[in-house]
């Protein structure tokens, strides 16, 4: 596909990159989607359903969602020379880009250097926080923000990432070294969480595993409600340390999306820390929590991606199928493209859209294949037990363990029986490259 000039920007459809006189614009996703219509339509108004069209066929997205990534992609182009900037909206009509754009010949593209190295897959166990101080009511606190850190983390290429459930199987390991060792990981970041009245207070710290030797530890503090801001702080520490080669867009993308409410926030939160006893009652807690998120933020990624999570629960035999198959089925699907309209770099949808095509749909090549490069291999949020519970299609019908796992090969159908736990979109134990 051709590349494309705009004032001082260079599109690279092909490598998917921006730049602007030469130094890479950190965009992504449905914004660079958006980008590539505007210039490819050279002036011409682009219209609201053509977005929707091109973006979204499958999904019906609100007005609203479109007006925030165009937001997005305008912080990133800046004001520029026109006072209407780089992009001009049309009311109630759609969009058009304001300068003039060229279609660049191959010999003018710039391409990028001889392609880097493969980055090693640097192997982080993540711990439960525990809960100093908190009255009962907040002892989900720990959990919850543990996963939100292990969701984001994920996000980042070349990290390998062991849950918070990944603990259960290794019960007698007694600190972060034996669990580590347990793990087979390189580190283990572990915390503490302490909440008053008006703030909320997380001591963390990464210990290498070989040595025991604690690596770094800092405690990281918010008002409540800016609850979320600590998972973004504490990621962006933890991929300071172990990952530093990446570059400042991969590190920008850390930055988690702000619900409209506190109370969204803890209310996915606590709804989290339910669905991850994969049992009844909690997954119906869970159902419950998770669309009162909504009800007060409908444009939650998390949240949809959550209540994604929670359906395909309740489609398992392990918990006693609460919902019909074909109805939760279905509603686990449009929970997770809700989810991926908003947000298509979530990780969770596409392990939930990847495990419903693997086991109601037989579809292993489609399941294996996943979402977008930088998704896949992302862990799901329920239940992930690190190695175990992780199923490799092999030929015959038959599944395996991870490559690193222990244990016997079952039947897919019996292995997904016992273990509907592990929601799985790459299907295997291990990091991405």
């Amino acid at each position: 596909m051709p590349a494309y000039a705009f004032g001082p920007f260079i599109l690279d459809v092909d490598e998917r990159r921006l730049t602007r006189d030469g130094q890479r614009v950190p965009i992504a996703g449905k914004t660079l989607q958006i980008l590539q219509l505007l210039v490819e339509a050279r002036g011409r108004l682009v219209e609201r359903e053509t977005f929707q069209q091109k973006l979204c066929p499958e999904v019906t997205v609100e007005e609203r969602n479109l007006t925030v990534h165009v937001s997005t992609l305008r912080r990133a182009l800046g004001s520029g020379a026109s006072p209407l900037g780089y992009i001009e909206t049309v009311a109630r009509a759609g969009y058009r880009i304001t300068v003039p754009v060229r279609v660049l010949p191959p010999a003018e593209t710039p391409r990028p250097d001889d392609p880097p190295p493969p980055r090693t897959a640097w192997p982080l166990a993540v711990l439960p926080f525990a809960t100093h101080g908190p009255p009962e009511a907040d002892a989900y606190l720990g959990a919850g923000i543990a996963d939100a850190v292990i969701t984001q983390l994920g996000g980042l290429a070349g990290l390998a990432v062991r849950s918070s459930g990944a603990t259960k199987d290794v019960g007698t390991a007694r600190d972060a070294v034996e669990v580590g060792r347990a793990l087979r990981v390189g580190h283990v970041l572990e915390g503490t969480v302490q909440r008053d009245a008006e703030r909320l207070r997380v001591s963390t710290q990464l210990v290498e595993v070989a040595s025991g030797a604690t690596q770094w530890s800092e405690r990281f503090e918010q008002p409540v409600e800016s609850g979320f801001a600590l998972q973004d702080a504490i990621a962006a520490r933890v991929a300071d340390w172990i990952t530093p080669q990446f570059s400042p867009a991969e590190h920008a993308a850390l930055r988690s999306y702000r619900p409209q409410t506190p109370e969204a926030y803890f209310l996915q939160l606590q709804a989290r820390a339910q669905l991850n006893q994969a049992e009844r009652v909690p997954a119906l807690k869970a159902l419950a929590l998770f669309e009162r998120a909504l009800a007060l933020d409908p444009n939650y990624p998390a949240a949809h991606a959550g209540l994604a999570s929670t359906y395909l629960l309740l489609t398992s035999t392990m918990i006693r199928r609460p919902l019909p198959v074909d109805e939760a089925v279905q509603l686990a699907r449009e929970s997770a493209q809700r989810a991926l309209a908003l947000d298509e770099r979530l990780g969770e949808a596409w392990a939930v859209l990847g495990r419903l095509k693997m086991f109601y749909g037989w579809d292993w090549h489609g399941a294996s294949r996943g979402g977008p490069r930088p998704c896949r291999g992302a862990r799901p949020q329920l239940g992930r037990g690190g190695r175990s519970p992780w199923l490799v299609p092999v030929r015959g019908g038959t599944a395996r363990r991870g490559a690193r796992g222990a244990g016997a090969g079952a039947t897919t159908r019996s292995a997904a029986a016992r273990d509907h736990r592990a929601f799985g979109a790459c299907l295997l134990d291990g990091g991405r490259g």
